[in-house]
């Protein structure tokens, strides 16, 4: 067991982002994803309130101005698994009455995204 997570550990990609004067790349051992620099409106902490106390979380949260980049570049596989490393913030987001339990359902809906029609997990990322 000890020899195949190490293995697993081996194959991982060794830096998370890359940064351009073009564009930030985010690479994943399920995938990557591109984003040109006008495409992002602002990039952060993202911080919640928990119990009542303003808590930073071990998130960097990046507003976007245009979805077409991101939906065009990143594979089903890392959307999927992006979704289901992202579930914590969904839960928090719930709790604190951010957004309803009806946003928080997963939905694979065929979405037309600037005649682009999408389909699969990246929806869920793209139709919010």
């Amino acid at each position: 067991m000890l020899v195949f997570v190490g293995s697993l550990k081996h194959f991982e990609p060794e830096t998370s982002f890359f940064i351009t004067p073009e564009m930030i790349v985010y690479c994943h051992l399920n995938g990557k994803w591109k984003l040109p620099w006008q495409d992002i409106i602002r990039f952060g902490e993202i911080k919640a309130n928990v119990r009542g106390e303003h808590t930073q979380l071990p998130y960097l949260g990046i507003k976007l101005n245009n979805l077409d980049h991101i939906a065009k570049s990143i594979s089903p596989r890392l959307a999927n698994k992006l979704i289901h490393e992202q579930q914590e913030l969904l839960v928090l987001a719930i709790v604190n009455k951010e957004i309803s339990s009806e946003d928080d359902l997963i939905n694979f809906e065929p979405y037309k995204l600037n005649e682009v029609i999408y389909k699969g997990p990246i929806v869920t990322l793209v139709a919010s």
